[in-house]
């Protein structure tokens, strides 16, 4: 009798530190980005309402199923401000949320962005040294809540 209560025993710590166990070793996503194209654009006045289109290209090197959820932009450039050239840094738009689902048994992943020249052209900047950093970040689609994040850089 005492040996089946502790087969039951041992039986629900098994499941017990299985389950946990599990939940553990689940790896973190390795998604990087490997290319973006264009690399740049080239804007002028007359480009307001063009629509520009940009392609982020991801890889995903461990093979977890992953899930980029957020995004978000910050232009560069220099403003001439009283003759001097100072550098700012233009929060548009804030965040944005994206649902792109990187599954683990594909090699690249697309994530296609498009947007408006307005965007670029009116910003307070003048001058040949702007950019565009895009700032990626997602989780693993499992509910686990590892995490992660990588940037490009897109020059106008």
């Amino acid at each position: 009798m005492k040996s089946k209560h502790l087969l039951v025993l041992l039986a629900v710590l098994a499941a017990v530190i299985v389950g946990v166990g599990c939940s553990s070793v689940t790896q973190t996503p390795q998604v990087k980005i490997t290319s973006v194209s264009p690399l740049g654009f080239g804007l002028s006045l007359d480009d307001t309402n063009k629509v520009f289109s940009l392609t982020i290209t991801m890889t995903n090197y461990n093979k977890v199923d992953a899930v980029i959820n957020r995004g978000r932009y910050i232009f560069r450039g220099y403003r001439d401000s009283s003759g001097i050239t100072v550098p700012t840094n233009v929060y548009i738009p804030a965040d944005n949320f994206y649902s792109c689902f990187i599954p683990g048994n594909s090699d690249t992943t697309t994530l296609k962005i498009s947007f408006y020249g307005s965007y670029l052209i009116y910003m307070p900047v003048t001058g040949s040294s702007r950019s565009w950093t895009i700032y990626l970040s997602g989780e693993d689609a499992y509910g686990y809540g590892k995490t992660f994040a990588d940037s490009c850089r897109v020059s106008f």
